[in-house]
This record gives structure tokens, C-alpha cells and sequence, in this order.
């Protein structure tokens, strides 16, 4: 992840959850799957980046964008949660996972000044301040 977020210019921060505890805690479910959180780490929108991740060209709906649009000028999101695209988390724990309860306060998230892309860099927005929990 380190390579590819060099290589990709991303100047925003993100989670290397090893333990997957985090993961198991929001219910994530795909990679990628978006979790954009509020300043006071209240879920925003849940899901994908928008209603196309095989042709750029052909996206009609930019759920992120249109979520954090919402965020910035303290608005609800004109939809908070989409299908999940994208491939089966693997599991650590096949059998017997301890599944972990999560405050907001535990999770340590901080806004940050960020240009935004999809996973594939297809799409963009500024930001003028954004929370980031990826």
C-alpha cells in the first residue's frame, strides 16, 4: 500500500488494519468499501466510490464526491449508503472471530486538507476539510 500510495500521489491518510478488528467492528464487508466519517466521528455514508467501477467514462452517480460535498457544507448526504462493489474481505479467523465493540472515541480520525480520487483515480473533488477513515 505504501508503493501504490506514492506512486498514486494520495496526500491523505489511511488504515493498515492487520488485525482486521476495525474492519469486523463497521461491518465492512468488500475492498475497497468506504466509511466517511464526521468531525464527531459519526458515520456519514457507507459503501462504494460511485455507480461504476469498470468504466470511468460511463459514472453517473459519484456517491463519495456527492457525500462529502454534503459534509463540507454540513449537510446530510443525498444518500448515505450504496451497494458494496468489490471482492469478499479473506477473513483472518474463519471460525470463532471475536467480533469487538468500537466508540467513536477509539477510532482516531482527524480532518485533513486533501484532494480526493476513486481507487482507480478517475474521479476528483477538492476538499477544504474532510474526515478520512479509510
Amino acid at each position: 500500500m505504501k508503493e501504490r500510495a506514492q506512486e498514486k500521489g494520495f496526500n491523505f491518510p489511511y488504515l493498515y488494519d492487520e488485525s482486521q478488528e476495525v474492519a469486523r467492528a463497521h461491518g465492512a464487508e468488500r475492498t475497497p468499501e468506504v466509511f466517511l466519517l464526521g468531525k464527531d466521528g459519526r458515520l456519514l455514508y457507507h459503501d462504494t466510490v460511485d455507480d461504476n467501477y469498470e468504466d470511468p467514462r460511463a459514472v453517473k452517480n459519484h456517491y463519495l464526491r456527492d457525500a462529502l460535498d454534503a459534509a463540507l457544507a454540513s449537510e446530510e448526504p443525498p444518500v448515505v449508503e450504496t451497494r458494496p462493489i468489490g471482492c469478499a474481505i479473506k477473513w483472518r479467523q474463519k471460525h470463532g472471530a471475536k467480533q469487538i465493540e468500537v466508540e467513536p472515541k477509539d477510532i482516531h480520525v482527524r480532518p485533513v486538507k486533501t484532494t480526493i480520487s476513486s481507487w482507480q483515480t478517475r474521479t476528483a473533488c477538492e476538499t477544504e476539510e474532510s474526515t478520512w477513515f479509510l
